[in-house]
C-alpha cells in the first residue's frame, strides 16, 4: 500500500507538474470524441515508463538524471508542437506512428520516476513488489489526471464554448513555452 501510494503521489504531485503538462497536449487532440485512440496512446505510455522503470531500479539503464530531466521537457516541446502544427483531423493520421512515438517517451519519463523510486529503496530490500506497487500508483494517478483534463475540456467546450481546436491551441502553446522554460533551466543546469 505505501509503494503504491508513493506513485499516486509521485504523479499528482503539482511541484512535479512537467507529467501532468505531458498528458495534457498528449490529451488535448483527442478528447472523449476519439477515445480509443487516446487510450492506444496512454497504453504506450504506460508501457515505455513501465519498462524503463524496470530497467533503471534493475541497474540495465543508467543515465544521468539532469539529461533525463532534460529529456522529459524536450519530450513536452515536441508534442506541445506535433499538437499545434497537427491541426488537421486526428482521424485521418495513422494511429501507429504516434504511439510508437508515446512508448519512446515513455521510457524516456519512465527513467525521470526511476530515480525517485531507486532513492526510496533501502539496500538488500526486494524490488518486485515495490517496483510493481509504484508503478500501479503511477498508472492510478495518471488515470485521475487523464480523467480530469478530459473532463475540463469537455465542460469548457459545453459551457463556455471553447472548441476543442481552440483549446488545443492554448494549451498547446501554454505547454510549448512552459517547457522551453524547464528545457532551458535544465540546460543551464547542466552547463555550470
Amino acid at each position: 500500500g505505501l509503494w503504491l501510494k508513493l506513485g499516486v503521489q509521485h504523479i499528482s504531485d503539482v511541484n512535479g507538474y512537467d507529467h501532468m503538462l505531458f498528458l495534457l497536449v498528449l490529451c488535448a487532440p483527442y478528447g472523449f470524441k476519439q477515445l480509443k485512440a487516446l487510450i492506444w496512446l496512454i497504453t504506450g505510455f504506460t508501457i515505455g515508463h513501465s519498462l524503463a522503470l524496470a530497467f533503471s531500479v534493475l541497474g540495465i539503464v543508467k543515465l544521468p538524471s539532469s539529461w533525463v530531466e532534460l529529456a522529459i521537457a524536450i519530450t513536452i516541446l515536441i508534442t506541445a508542437l506535433m499538437a499545434i502544427i497537427q491541426q488537421r483531423k486526428i482521424s485521418e493520421r495513422p494511429l501507429l506512428p504516434s504511439v510508437l512515438l508515446v512508448v519512446f517517451f515513455g521510457l524516456i519519463h519512465g527513467l525521470g520516476f526511476s530515480t525517485l523510486l531507486k532513492g526510496l529503496l533501502s539496500e538488500g530490500q526486494g524490488i518486485a513488489m515495490p517496483l510493481l506497487a509504484f508503478n500501479l500508483g503511477l498508472e492510478l494517478g495518471q488515470l485521475l489526471i487523464v480523467a480530469v483534463i478530459l473532463a475540463l475540456m469537455w465542460l469548457f467546450e459545453r459551457y463556455f464554448h471553447f472548441t476543442q481546436q481552440l483549446q488545443l491551441r492554448f494549451y498547446g502553446i501554454l505547454a510549448a513555452f512552459i517547457s522551453l522554460g524547464m528545457a532551458w533551466d535544465r540546460l543551464s543546469l547542466l552547463m555550470n
